[in-house]
């Protein structure tokens, strides 16, 4: 399950307006959907998982891509540890969803959950820049311009979250329910 969900982020990394979308200097990204479905279907060990590739290959991808943008992520704490913490939390946070049992109302919960994480994510990526920007030779007016450009990337990202993420994972859940980690537990507690 680990290699899958590894393969998707590492083919979505690579492929050109798949996993970043690029438009001049900005880029959002479309991976951290994956590592949100990840963390809500299985749970946070996957988001851990997930979470940690997203950071590896935006770190790579980094390294060989050339807009303005890309130069801030070749800090590795920049581009992958808020990315293992964000995989990680969000794995907590839907454990905690997953237990509850009306249905609409954990499909709400999906929804906020998707967007609260997702701006977790972008204040996570927002505060290791801040915090290292000295480190990057960024002139003050370029790191204003860059901070504005990744919180409005951020608003862009948490609302494609809100609106995907449930999307995939509610099917997914029904359609593999003995993956889904919540009626994995629900199948112990039965049993015993």
């Amino acid at each position: 399950l680990s290699a899958v969900i590894i393969a998707i982020i590492a083919v979505m990394s690579y492929i050109p307006y798949v996993g970043y979308i690029n438009y001049g200097v900005v880029s959002i990204t479309t991976i951290h959907i994956v590592v949100l479905v990840a963390a809500l279907l299985f749970g946070w060990k996957q988001g851990l998982v997930a979470g940690t590739a997203f950071g590896l290959f935006s770190f790579l991808q980094a390294l060989t891509a050339s807009t303005v943008m890309d130069l801030a992520f070749r800090n590795p704490v920049i581009s992958i540890l808020p990315r293992v913490l964000f995989g990680f939390l969000a794995g907590i946070i839907f454990d905690g969803m997953r237990k509850v049992d009306n249905l609409p109302v954990r499909s709400i919960l999906y929804i906020v959950g998707s967007v609260f994480m997702t701006m977790v994510h972008t204040a996570l990526v927002v505060g290791m820049f801040y915090a290292f920007k000295s480190t990057m030779g960024f002139g003050e007016i370029l790191q204003s311009i860059m901070g504005i450009i990744i919180g409005t990337n951020g608003l862009i990202e948490s609302i494609s979250a809100g609106i995907v993420v449930p999307l995939i994972a509610l099917p997914l859940s029904r359609a593999f329910p003995k993956y889904n980690a919540y009626d994995i537990r629900k199948k112990k507690e039965i049993k015993n």
